[in-house]
């Protein structure tokens, strides 16, 4: 659908097309995308240093799971000898095998020495501009409205996996501590923040109806940015956010239905 059959629809939608026009848009979408990293660290409050008390609840569990894993293997030494003691030899390679192994596993839990330093925080952002809305999600050509930018969000967070169990619930006496005591890096899925560039705002109704029109077919929090900042409190109410530009200060959205 041509983009000037989707301004028709927006109008029927209540809410012109009309900024798209001027030239102060499209400084304010630039912005946007020049300072990406940014605004998403201050929309996340986001902190590259992992908290003091995160990591010493991760430190003291991976010790406790050490401690009851070294149980585990002590426990399975002893069972393995009184069943060699029964002489059951058609099983007798299996269980000198497992012995063999839970050794192992004690002189690595013996050895070790803790945790390292976790590795950074870290904080990826990518941005698309002109972003379709859609009535459906797979029909490109009912769209409702476009979100100027978008930013696509990857945060990655130092953890520790814990140690594998089998089936049964006990410990894996042939698990990789290596691979279980070490801080790894995680990144989890990318979230989406959606902005939508005002050079003023003549109408507070009319863009909330704009902005209400996106969230019923879109799940994505959205952000205003405009130099306007007359309604920036009312937005925050309506449960969205605004971003004063070319300030950067921000107005959280209230906690309603589509936040961060």
């Amino acid at each position: 659908m041509a983009r000037e059959k989707i301004s028709v629809r927006q109008q029927l939608f209540g809410f012109p097309d009309e900024d798209l026009k001027t030239s102060l848009h499209d400084e304010i979408v630039l912005w946007l995308k020049k300072n990406t990293l940014d605004l998403s660290k201050k929309i996340l409050t986001w902190n590259d240093v992992l908290d003091s008390k995160k990591l010493q609840e991760v430190e003291k569990r991976v010790k406790k799971n050490t401690e009851d894993f070294k149980l585990s293997l002590e426990l399975e030494i002893k069972e393995n000898s009184d069943q060699l003691k029964e002489k059951i030899f058609f099983r007798r390679e299996k269980i000198v095998e497992s012995t063999k192994s839970c050794q192992q596993q004690l002189k690595a839990i013996e050895s070790w020495k803790g945790l390292d330093q976790p590795p950074e925080c870290k904080i990826e952002v990518e941005s698309q501009l002109e972003i379709p809305i859609k009535r459906e999600r797979y029909k490109s050509t009912d769209i409702v409205g476009y979100a100027d930018i978008v930013f696509s969000i990857r945060e990655a967070y130092p953890y520790v996996s814990p140690l594998p169990t089998t089936p049964s619930g006990k410990f894996d006496s042939y698990v990789n501590l290596a691979e279980h005591l070490k801080w790894k890096t995680h990144w989890y899925d990318p979230r989406k923040v959606a902005f939508d560039a005002k050079s003023a705002i003549p109408s507070l109704g009319e863009l909330i109806r704009q902005l209400n029109t996106y969230r019923t077919y879109c799940t994505w929090p959205f952000f205003v940015v405009s130099p306007d900042s007359r309604f920036a409190s009312e937005i925050a109410e309506e449960g969205f956010g605004f971003i004063k530009y070319p300030d950067g200060v921000i107005t959280r959205p209230k906690m309603k239905k589509n936040q961060i």
